[in-house]
């Protein structure tokens, strides 16, 4: 902001050589300055009309006992702020600007100064304005606290989102009516211990809305410090991924479950056994699988219509989860056929006593198509590692 080709004179120069160089620069100043270019006084061009006015000086006068001295001195590292002040406390329009080592290297002109912090607080103004507008008009949902995590501010999208007022969430802590239950207090003592660490958190997370539906969002937490380093708030922007996290959900269980039955499909089915048959390598015991197969199922698909013959498949295939132990696997392969997975058997006797119970339970009448008669069920059994290692040889 400093003019640096500003007039300079010796003590010696008279004052009329100031006036012609303050013409022939056009500047409102000369600055007097010594053999090491030290300023040592100033002449502007206001104190020249007040000179002339008042009849003191001639062309010929010295401009030592004209100028006004001493002349007050900013360094060219100092703070805009601080030259303004002082600018304000002696009542001056002009500053010489001076480096390290004191020598003039331009001065700071009142005018200048105020035209440059006018078009800064109009910059200012109309980056709030933009701000605002970005805040309010955002359709992520913004939540501002205090470094106690109490609410100070929210955005429009905030409201919508998660159909909580203003008025309903400032002034209470963060979360307090959003917070679902989904996550134990480890995960929200790592999220903000993570934030004191970096500043910065971001993942996702469960909320609720307040009409009680489940509220995914993508969350990012940002502190923002003082000057001193201090915390002063925390900025929450996040966006709800709810429909996207339930598309995802529903791809991931098509690629492992039975979209009918809601069992395991032959993907799952493979990938537990591989577990099983590891364990029992280990323990040296047996996983056992179970091939089974509904008998004469098309013609009661035929009798009965498909979506009774749904329903039956239903019903077979809580039967079969029923007849089951906790950690064993029922998976559906086809229309008609199952497969059990029967891990960690030490006896095969009590394997035995389970396949049993299932085929029993499969003849039980229908509740799905009462007075049909109910399919009967052929099986085939293998043993890992015994007979193999291999998911696909031992299906």
């Amino acid at each position: 902001l400093m003019l640096r080709e500003v007039p300079t004179l010796p003590t010696e120069a008279t004052f009329g050589t100031a006036l012609a160089e303050i013409q022939s620069s056009l500047s409102d100043c000369v600055v007097v300055v010594d053999n090491m270019r030290n300023p040592v006084g100033m002449l502007t061009v206001r104190d020249s009309v007040r000179l002339f006015d008042a009849g003191r000086t001639t062309q010929e006068a010295p401009l030592a006992e004209l100028m006004s001295s001493p002349v007050l001195q900013v360094g060219i590292d100092g703070i805009l702020d601080d030259a303004v002040r002082m600018m304000q406390a002696n009542r001056v329009r002009h500053l010489a600007v001076v480096d390290d080592v004191g020598k003039l290297v331009g001065v700071l002109i009142e005018g200048v100064v105020v035209k440059h912090l006018e078009l800064v607080h109009h910059h200012t103004i109309e980056r709030l304005k933009l701000a605002a507008s970005v805040y309010n008009h955002s359709h992520e949902g913004i939540i501002i606290t205090d470094p106690a995590g109490i609410v100070i501010d929210v955005n429009a999208a905030f409201e919508r989102i998660t159909g909580y007022r203003y008025d309903e969430v400032v002034g209470r802590r963060v979360g307090e009516q959003t917070r679902s239950g989904q996550h134990g207090p480890e995960f929200y003592r790592e999220m903000w211990q993570t934030l004191s660490a970096a500043g910065l958190w971001r993942g996702e997370i469960v909320n609720r809305r307040r009409n009680g539906e489940l509220l995914v969002e993508m969350l990012t937490i940002s502190a923002v410090h003082r000057s001193s380093g201090s915390v002063s708030h925390y900025v929450g922007v996040f966006t709800d991924i709810t429909v996207q996290r339930e598309s995802q959900d529903q791809l991931t269980f098509l690629n492992h479950y039975d979209p009918l039955t809601r069992l395991p499909n032959r993907t799952l089915l493979v990938a537990r056994m591989r577990t099983a048959i590891a364990q029992a390598q280990s323990l040296g015991r047996h996983a056992v699988v179970v091939y089974l197969d509904l008998d004469g199922f098309g013609p009661v698909n035929d009798n009965v219509g498909y979506e009774t013959g749904d329903r039956i498949l239903v019903e077979i295939a809580g039967r079969l989860t029923h007849e089951v132990r906790p950690g064993d696997i029922v998976a559906r392969l086809a229309s008609d056929e199952f497969v059990l997975l029967l891990p960690d058997i030490h006896r095969l006797a009590d394997a035995e006593r389970i396949l049993e119970h299932v085929l029993v339970s499969i003849t039980k009448p229908l509740e799905a198509a009462p007075g049909q008669i109910p399919p009967s069920a052929s099986i085939g059994v293998s043993l890992a590692p015994a007979d193999s290692a291999e998911p696909d040889i031992l299906i």
